[in-house]
């Protein structure tokens, strides 16, 4: 009697290595910086990688390693290892800083006369504090800047002012 016999090796290798999902850092939303790009560029694999932006909201209509924004929340970044299916996900939260002061001029019209020869404008409902910056400019000369202070002494010959507000720490700026 014979035998016959067969062998066959089959070798199977392992490939569980994690992709690393890695954002840039990220920075508030103001009036000066009203959107920023979130940056997944750096987010690390052994093979390709595939990118999935999500929101509380679902899915976001990109598959690139950057995503600009320009509302707060929660942001997700998920990345697949294209090769062995493997993923790392990480999420970064944006706030919102986009306040605008309060600028109170004073009165919208107002004569000066003989019995009111000047007048001081500049209103009680404006924003006060060291983050915030005033400037006076007339409606005829907008270049020139007459004051920088919450308040200015109006005299002869009267015009139309602007009053300005500017919110140092975000930039939002209101006009009065």
């Amino acid at each position: 009697r014979t035998e016959c016999a067969s062998q066959t090796v089959i070798e199977i290798d392992e490939d569980f290595n994690q992709p690393q999902a890695i954002l840039g850092p990220a920075e508030v939303l103001t009036c000066d910086l009203p959107q920023q790009w979130l940056d997944g560029s750096e987010s690390a694999s052994t093979n390709g990688l595939s990118f999935v932006w999500t929101t509380a909201g679902g899915p976001l209509p990109t598959t690139n390693d950057s995503l600009l924004i320009d509302q707060g929340g929660t942001y997700q970044l998920l990345v697949q290892d294209t090769v062995n299916g493997c993923v790392d996900s990480t999420q970064v939260s944006i706030a919102v800083d986009q306040v605008f002061p309060m600028a109170d001029a004073g009165p919208d019209t107002t004569t000066l006369n003989c019995y009111n020869p000047t007048l001081l404008l500049g209103g009680i409902n404006t924003s006060v504090g060291p983050e915030f910056s005033y400037s006076w400019i007339t409606f005829a000369e907008q270049q020139d800047t007459l004051s920088t202070s919450a308040s200015i002494l109006i005299a002869p010959p009267g015009g139309l002012y602007i009053f300005a507000v500017e919110d140092d720490t975000n930039g939002c700026v209101t006009r009065d």
